[in-house]
């Protein structure tokens, strides 16, 4: 990608073995504090948003240690957050075309069906939904007050505990 003039910014998982402990969070780490290690030709960055809570970006892009003196934020973090806004947006993008062709192709295969575009979103996201809120309604670490609502919305007796999950 570097020969074709390509660079990336992207968050890394903590749990990746390659990380090693200075970088990810724990309660010696300051907040606001950052860290970076320079590896050939990209560098690794963490930062503490908050108490326990670190920020592990990968880079391609940065080959030092700059830090924003207004923010006191590395260059790495706030090259990465003015960007990530765009990306957010072509993945919603990109969700709504997939759903607009699913409604279109169900509409082709309905040609009496008259239902529109919003009902066939709603329905679409619901069971989407489904699956995963039918086994909350199964799980007692849940409130039950919860587990009412979320039954209620599906439309669907609570199960009484201890009844065995259909899901």
């Amino acid at each position: 990608m570097l020969s074709k003039g390509l660079t990336v910014i992207r968050t890394l998982k903590k749990n990746k073995r390659e990380i090693t402990k200075e970088f990810l969070p724990h309660k010696d780490r300051e907040i606001k504090s950052f860290l970076f290690a320079f590896i050939k030709d990209f560098t690794i960055a963490s930062y503490v948003s908050k108490k326990n809570k670190s920020v592990i970006l990968v880079s391609y892009m940065h080959h030092d240690n700059s830090v924003d003196e207004s923010t006191n934020k590395p260059e790495i973090i706030l090259q990465y957050n003015s960007t990530k806004v765009s990306v957010d947006a072509v993945d919603q993008i990109l969700l709504d075309m997939r759903a607009l062709n699913a409604y279109i192709i169900q509409q082709g295969r309905e040609r009496a069906s008259k239902m529109t575009h919003m009902t066939f979103l709603k329905g679409l996201a619901k069971s989407l939904c489904e699956l995963y809120m039918k086994k909350a309604c199964y799980n007692q670490r849940l409130s039950t007050q919860l587990r009412t609502i979320i039954a209620t919305a599906l439309q669907i007796c609570l199960p009484t505990p201890g009844e065995p999950s259909l899901v």
